[in-house]
């Protein structure tokens, strides 16, 4: 039993006669030899050139004259991205990354994973998965992943127009666009100006 790997040519399996007498010639014509898709294939010696030596018999359980090989899917030719940068709040299936090349996709093993800031610099595993699957395997790595913080929302208070009093303004802001029970503090400068 022998493999060969998916290249998208009949595998062109061939058989060469032993045993000749010195200086004789003997080409073997070979059936069922190029087989180009995945699977298993058998391939058969059907005659030889010289007419001065025959094929070996038929053997029902171990024919001779029959050779058994495999064609395996091939491994794409695959570049992954160096890293990805996903906001935070965001799963890793929008992450973003560049210098990928296959013919295929690349998506995160665990797409709805959703990685915080202090997780920036991890890596994750990517899996590229060929466009013809039946032809190649798909190939994985692990990715770093960039966590960049997420942009929030300002809603300001005590911003309204007042006549001068010598008070001072109690101004302040409250972010919007937290995720989940997240909390946060928007640290506000000058809002407490009296003139």
């Amino acid at each position: 039993d022998d493999t060969i790997a998916y290249t998208g040519e009949p595998a062109a399996v061939k058989a060469s006669a032993t045993g000749l007498l010195n200086g004789d010639k003997a080409e073997i014509h070979v059936s069922g030899g190029n087989g180009v898709e995945p699977g298993s294939y058998i391939a058969y010696a059907a005659a030889i050139s010289n007419k001065n030596y025959r094929l070996p018999a038929s053997v029902e359980e171990n024919d001779p004259r029959a050779f058994e090989y495999t064609i395996e899917k091939a491994d794409a030719a695959v570049t992954f991205p160096d890293k990805a940068v996903v906001t935070y709040g965001d799963s890793l299936a929008a992450a973003r990354f560049k210098g990928e090349e296959g013919d295929g996709t690349f998506a995160f093993e665990k797409p709805e994973t959703t990685p915080q800031v202090k997780d920036s610099g991890r890596k994750y595993k990517m899996v590229f998965t060929p466009d013809e699957p039946h032809h190649y395997n798909n190939a994985e790595a692990m990715i770093e992943v960039e966590v960049l913080p997420k942009e929030v929302s300002l809603t300001w208070h005590g911003t309204d127009t007042r006549y001068y009093d010598g008070k001072p303004l109690e101004v302040y802001a409250i972010a919007g666009g937290l995720i989940g029970k997240d909390k946060c503090e928007v640290e506000v400068k000058n809002g407490d100006a009296a003139e």
